[in-house]
């Protein structure tokens, strides 16, 4: 399987056993983060390109870069697909129309991402709900 870096969506480590320590970083790279709350009642939920990170204080958007993107560019940072996956629940008649569900594992990592169409964007899309689990095998 290829593997995703989900602190550096762009570096995959390959299906090479053994790749060693990967490098990690969320700076300029798609991010989608969420959290209760700041003290100042802030919300910290957005996706979209990272600022760098600052020591001891929550991610942020940069300016201007939103919540669309082009499918292409998001898929080329997480890689290939996940090949083996659990199965999902069929949708029900009322289903969500527009959206899309994308997995993305690595040998310990695992990425399932619900995304939407961007009205008036054309093939632009947005995150509904990134959900990330990790082996501690």
């Amino acid at each position: 399987m290829r593997g995703v870096s989900v602190l550096r969506l762009g570096a995959l480590c390959g299906a090479l056993a053994g790749c060693g320590v990967r490098y990690g970083q969320v700076g300029a790279y798609y991010a989608a983060a969420a959290g209760p709350p700041t003290s100042q009642g802030a919300s910290v939920s957005w996706a979209g390109v990272a600022r760098s990170p600052v020591e001891n204080s929550v991610l942020t958007p940069v300016e201007g870069t939103g919540q669309c993107f082009e499918p292409a560019n998001l898929r080329a940072q997480f890689g290939a697909t996940c090949r083996n996956r659990e199965a999902e629940a069929p949708a029900t008649a009322s289903g969500e129309a527009g959206r899309e569900t994308w997995w993305y594992c690595d040998h310990r990592t695992v990425v399932r991402m619900v995304v939407e169409r961007c009205d008036g964007r054309g093939g632009f899309m947005r995150v509904v709900q990134i959900a990330v689990t990790l082996d501690r095998g």
